[in-house]
């Protein structure tokens, strides 16, 4: 199932910042696509944003019953909105990816999500984030049978220590059969913490640490 996270650029404008906003998204079926792409099934042009909310971080993957699904950082109390479309300019509310938020790291927000299929199951890396306290950041993993969840938590994969920085916003990679973890962070020497950009080998279901951080 091939991620479709590249496409945002060209065919998603969505207002992000980093630890999610006040206002909620719509309930199922109450269509919050912006009606850019008209009523047709399969528009070929849209005005931007094409979902009206303040949605930070998106990532997206096309799901095996056909549809796209749309994931972003938490909003308020709901743990990870998903979005569903058929086209990718029309956009409904379809869920939160958990019921509760994960709670082995207290203080924080479900930030950055991003989401895969290995294996067979529908895999969602996140950052459980203090923006406040960056060393507090840690990514996280889930596992779900359906594109909406609800997701089953399977806990911490890397904090500051074992990511060896403040860890946020990951990236899942495959290259020549191995998986890979990516993950980002800025730098600010006056708060004492390093920036960058690091990886580490995931094991074959990519739900656990492999390898050494690079």
């Amino acid at each position: 199932m091939k991620k479709l996270s590249f496409l945002i650029a060209t065919a998603l404008c969505i207002m992000a910042c980093s630890g999610g906003s006040d206002e909620q998204p719509d309930g199922p079926g109450n269509g919050n696509g912006n009606g850019g792409g008209g009523s047709t099934p399969n528009p070929v042009s849209f005005s931007n944003p094409i979902v009206g909310k303040q949605l930070p971080d998106p990532t997206i993957i096309h799901a095996a019953d056909g549809n796209f699904y749309l994931y972003v950082t938490q909003q308020d109390n709901i743990y990870i909105p998903i979005y569903k479309s058929t086209n990718m300019t029309q956009w409904t509310y379809a869920g939160a990816a958990f019921l509760q938020k994960p709670n082995w790291q207290p203080d924080t927000r479900l930030w950055a999500p991003d989401i895969n299929y290995i294996n067979g199951k529908y895999v969602l890396y996140y950052t459980l984030g203090h923006w406040d306290l960056p060393k507090n950041s840690c990514i996280g993993v889930a596992v779900s049978d359906s594109p909406v969840g609800p997701f089953t938590d399977h806990g911490k994969l890397l904090d500051y220590n074992s990511g060896t920085m403040q860890c946020i916003d990951p990236c899942y990679f495959e290259d020549n059969g191995k998986k890979y973890l990516f993950w980002g962070s800025y730098n600010s020497t006056s708060k004492g913490y390093e920036g960058g950009i690091r990886y580490v080998e995931l094991s074959a279901d990519g739900l656990s640490i492999k390898g050494a951080v690079s």
